[in-house]
């Protein structure tokens, strides 16, 4: 073994170890030189620099007050002491070293920038301007010099200095989107409107569609901007970018009004700077979701957010929707009954909880039915209903008020079923209110809008304030089109506002209210349903959209190209496995499967493992990402057969791959509700499409699959045999959801019989 007879020798070794990343044999070497040498100035710093790599800040800070102690003149030593002091936490010991090392070297600017960090650690914020003042006056080009300067000045409303500040990085840094903002923000704040608009101005004659631009534009519509408490969270964030609560605070004002996705770069940043805050790394957590980032990294964020505890039902929640857009239903459920049971009282976690149960095949109708009355149960136990004012006899002969609750009055699959009726209704007979709970604005939300006789977007009211609206607007039919969807309106409905209340065609269950009167639904469904059931012939309106018809697509490319088309979490176990039985029968076919997500990862690790157990090679599997509702509709064209999932299966997709012509094989369900597959099969007289047992379903797909004749015939056929049916007759469904609606309202006015069930 090499010996090393001097200290400085060994200093020097010690020295090559280190910067090696040999730790440990470093300072081995450097205690057995302060042996020798216990004062050795150079030795100690060494030592303070190696433990500081550590993270053994203890010694560290011991090594460094010896040294000091030896050298009190050396402005270096104490800086590297207040650095180290503050990588502890000791900001009020950092702050007196780093005071120390710019009094002894008052023109060295980085020593004056980190005092200004201490400072602010401290949260001394007038101490820190001042810091960071002497540093960039001494370095003008410091950029995060202006930054901390006019995150300090942000601190203490001093908003003439953050504005000057942020004027030099903006100068510095004219490409930094963050300086411009920060600018903008500053300048609002000081009242100089005119600088800030002409910021905005120039920024949008550059790029009207870029992000900056649309967050510019937010803060003069006050969308961003807000009022002065929401004010005082943008600076104190600015403040201290990377504090875990400031940020939060902000993240969830932005959260409120759907935007938190706007503040993901903040928090991924305070979150590695604090990685063990459950606060911070829940809401990364959360924001990366609504991002629709369901990767690797945002499973771990949130997995450690759960451990670190805290909001315990937040990470939970997320976790669910995340293993939910995997397609693994079992995590899914295990994250969802875990955020239901930290508090049964939160009603759209228990929703998320009920929507995820319908599709598991472990339940019996009965057991499912069970969980959705318990919903009811909690739920109208909690709250109490709202005296109504009582109606007579004559009511019957006015014009009926009716209000439609969705959070889905976007482009999404309720609008096809429900514009068609909203068309047809009578307004003689009815005034329309629609009443939308969710923010996405498109052009089927101003199509919607514009054939209401009233237009209500309660986003941001509570379920109590959304309840005397519909009371204040003296709505006599309320409607429910979302059932325990995203978005849904129930906890308006448990409070009862409206005389009569119904739901229908956005949720294939009963709701669990005894509040909720009717549901216009399948009759078979009534044993599962704590409303009373009345028939509801579906209607409706294909996409304008869809591309026409093409012949079956493996005529032109030589194979076979099988499709499941649903989201993930539908495909059970049970639907894999028929699925690898038809892929082993068919050696020659592709499978496709649409994600319904922009990254397939997560959905071919839950797929391609048991198709290549079962001999299916990973070359014969093609993953779709999540596409829109136009080109899904062009993808339809390129399969031969969809295979319907059980044992939920499609309903919308169900009827759009039928209108593009494309046929497809369904398992007859346990119970009628959530498979509209074999309804519209029945309607399209195609019953032997549908199989009575996961076996039969194997057989049919595979015959089907053989025969391109009928085939052919089928995609000739199917849109003429749709309209041959009542899915598509417009005024005559429409005319009898007036008449069903009509016959409710007189049945409670006491003016009719009771509407047959």
């Amino acid at each position: 073994m090499l010996r090393v007879a001097s200290v400085q020798g060994q200093i020097q070794l010690a020295t090559r170890l280190a910067q090696s990343g040999q730790y440990k044999a470093a300072r081995f070497t450097l205690d057995s030189a302060l042996k020798k040498n216990p004062t050795s100035v150079d030795a100690l710093a060494l030592l303070g620099r190696v433990a500081a790599a550590q993270k053994d800040y203890a010694a560290s800070i011991d090594a460094f007050r010896k040294a000091v102690a030896q050298a009190p003149r050396s402005s270096d030593l104490h800086f590297e002491l207040g650095n180290t002091l503050a990588m502890a936490n000791d900001f009020a010991g950092a702050v007196e070293a780093l005071s120390k090392a710019c009094g002894l070297a008052p023109r060295k600017a980085d020593q004056h920038f980190n005092l200004g960090l201490a400072c602010t650690g401290l949260g001394d914020h007038q101490a820190a301007v001042e810091a960071f003042r002497a540093a960039v006056d001494l370095k003008p080009r410091m950029t995060e010099g202006w930054e901390s300067l006019g995150q300090s000045a942000f601190s203490i409303e001093d908003w003439d200095t953050a504005v000057s500040a942020y004027q030099r990085v903006f100068e510095l840094s004219p490409e930094s989107d963050d300086a411009v903002v920060r600018l903008s923000i500053a300048l609002r704040l000081s009242g100089r409107q005119t600088e800030a608009d002409a910021i905005k101005n120039e920024v949008i004659a550059r790029d009207p569609g870029a992000a900056l631009a649309r967050q510019l534009v937010d803060m003069t519509t006050g969308r961003w901007k807000g009022a002065a408490g929401e004010q005082k969270l943008l600076a104190a964030h600015l403040a201290d970018p990377l504090a875990p609560d400031p940020v939060c605070d902000l993240a969830l004002y932005f959260e409120r009004r759907g935007r938190l996705p706007a503040i993901l770069p903040q928090l991924i940043a305070s979150a590695v700077a604090n990685g063990d805050h459950a606060r911070v790394m829940t809401m990364t957590g959360q924001a990366l979701i609504e991002a629709r980032d369901f990767s690797d990294q945002t499973e771990s964020i949130l997995l450690h957010a759960d451990a670190l505890g805290g909001q315990t039902h937040k990470p939970c929640n997320a976790l669910a929707y995340l293993y939910d857009k995997r397609g693994n239903l079992p995590e899914a459920l295990k994250w969802y009954r875990k955020a239901h049971e930290h508090d049964p009282t939160i009603a759209w976690f228990h929703s998320n909880l009920l929507f995820a149960l319908r599709h598991s095949s472990h339940l019996t109708p009965e057991e499912l039915f069970a969980e959705h009355r318990r919903y009811g149960e909690i739920q109208e136990a909690l709250i109490a209903a709202l005296p109504l004012p009582p109606v007579t006899a004559a009511d019957a002969d006015r014009q009926v008020r009716i209000g439609f609750v969705s959070g889905d009055f976007c482009e999404h699959a309720v609008t096809m079923f429900f514009e068609p009726y909203l068309d047809h209704l009578d307004r003689s007979q009815f005034h329309v209110t629609l009443y939308y709970t969710l923010r996405p604005m498109d052009k089927a939300t101003e199509r919607l809008r514009s054939k209401a006789d009233q237009w209500r977007h309660i986003p941001n009211l509570t379920a109590a304030d959304g309840a005397r609206l519909v009371q204040d607007d003296r709505i006599d039919i309320l409607v429910d089109l979302s059932g325990h969807t995203a978005g849904n309106g129930l906890p308006i409905f448990v409070r009862k506002p409206a005389p009569v209340q119904v739901s229908m065609i956005g949720y294939p269950g009963t709701t669990g209210l005894t509040r909720m009167d009717y549901r216009l639904c399948n009759p078979m469904d009534a044993p599962y349903s704590t409303e009373r059931c009345l028939p509801l012939p579906l209607l409706f309106r294909p996409p304008s959209s869809a591309p026409d018809v093409v012949p079956p697509p493996h005529l032109e490319c030589g194979h076979l190209t099988l499709g499941c088309v649903n989201k993930p979490l539908k495909n059970s176990p049970e639907a894999l496995r028929a699925w690898v039985e038809i892929m082993r029968r068919l050696p020659d076919a592709r499978l496709k499967v649409f994600a319904g997500v922009p990254d397939t990862t997560a959905v071919e690790s839950a797929v391609v493992p048991v198709m290549e157990a079962a001999g299916v090679q990973r070359d014969r599997l093609i993953f779709q990402p999540r596409l829109s509702l136009k080109d899904f509709m062009s993808a339809l064209n390129t399969l031969d057969v969809v295979l319907e999932p059980f044992p939920y299966g499609g309903g919308t997709t169900a009827v759009l791959t039928a209108w593009m012509g494309v046929p497809f094989v369904a398992l007859k369900p346990a119970q009628d509700a959530g498979s509209f597959g074999p309804h519209l099969l029945k309607q399209c007289h195609l019953a032997d499409l549908i199989a009575n047992t996961p076996e039969d379903y194997v057989s049919i797909a595979v015959a089907l699959a053989m025969d391109s004749a009928r085939q052919a015939e089928l995609r000739n056929e199917m849109r003429s045999r749709l309209k041959a049916g009542f899915l598509f007759d417009e005024g005559l469904l429409a005319r009898m959801l007036d008449k069903t609606f009509l016959n409710i309202w007189q049945e409670h006015c006491g003016a009719a019989p009771s509407p047959s069930s």
